[in-house]
């Protein structure tokens, strides 16, 4: 997985679901953080994603606010693992929302 602090996957990138995906990367022992988003909202998605390997799901439409919060929570876990992670989520706008894990 590289130097990857933790993941966001959209469930259904290009046509597939990332489900499948999840499940390989924890088969394998991956235990990078990852924050599920996806427009499939009912409570067996959510369900399905959890159980799946993701460590959140946050469901569409959503505020870029809560997107930070939920990855600055995920972040503040892995605090003392990965020391001063950073991460810049940028979005359509004029706006790019900043979080860190030294800042929690």
């Amino acid at each position: 997985m590289g130097d990857a602090a933790m993941m966001i996957m959209d469930r259904l990138v290009f046509g597939e679901d990332s489900l499948k995906t999840v499940e390989v990367l924890r088969k394998e022992g991956v235990k990078v953080p990852v924050l599920m988003i996806s427009a499939l909202s009912s409570i067996d998605e959510r369900i399905r994603g959890l159980t799946a390997g993701g460590d959140d799901y946050l469901t569409k439409p959503f505020a870029m606010a809560e997107l930070a919060a939920r990855v600055q929570a995920l972040l503040r876990r892995l605090d003392g693992i990965v020391p001063g992670v950073s991460v810049l989520i940028p979005y359509e706008g004029s706006q790019a929302w900043e979080v860190s894990s030294a800042v929690v």
